[in-house]
């Protein structure tokens, strides 16, 4: 997590380097940059752990239900990411379902880790709005993705 967020932060100083000159205690500012994206970064991973806490504490149902509805969101994953670009649909089956991180998938696509997160974005995006086109089944995304993440 900490070479996430340093990594993170490197890249949006780098992107911000134009503006730089116009700070005046950098150290400040870059100690209250990385004070912040550590902060979000906790906040994330306790809405991660909250969420699976929760589903882990869901009754159990029928496991004919279960099925149809796992067979359900899987149909509907499998629709969405079709409709992916190429290079989009590359790099979330190489993240997602292969396990590999943003700079393992750049050395094999032989661009730039911050192309392969912006790869990332752009499918996810994709991915929440089709699913946020079909009723009821936005919740069944979230879940899905984060536990395509770490499973």
């Amino acid at each position: 997590m900490a070479e996430d967020i340093t990594q993170d932060i490197f890249v949006k100083i780098w992107d911000k380097r134009e503006h730089l000159t116009e700070i005046e205690k950098f150290g400040s500012y870059l100690f209250r940059m990385a004070q912040n994206y550590a902060i979000n970064a906790f906040r994330k991973t306790a809405v991660e752990t909250a969420a699976l806490s929760h589903l882990q504490s869901e009754p159990e149902y029928n496991s004919t239900d279960n099925y149809l509805s796992e067979k359900e969101t899987s149909a509907l994953l499998h629709k969405a990411i079709s409709r992916l670009s190429t290079q989009q649909k590359l790099v979330y089956t190489l993240s997602r379902e292969e396990g590999l991180k943003y700079e393992e998938i750049a050395r094999r696509l032989n661009v730039s880790p911050s192309t392969v997160k912006n790869h990332m974005l752009a499918a996810l995006h994709a991915l929440r709005e089709s699913f946020a086109a079909t009723p009821g089944s936005l919740h069944i995304f979230y879940v899905v993705i984060f536990f395509s993440y770490f499973f």
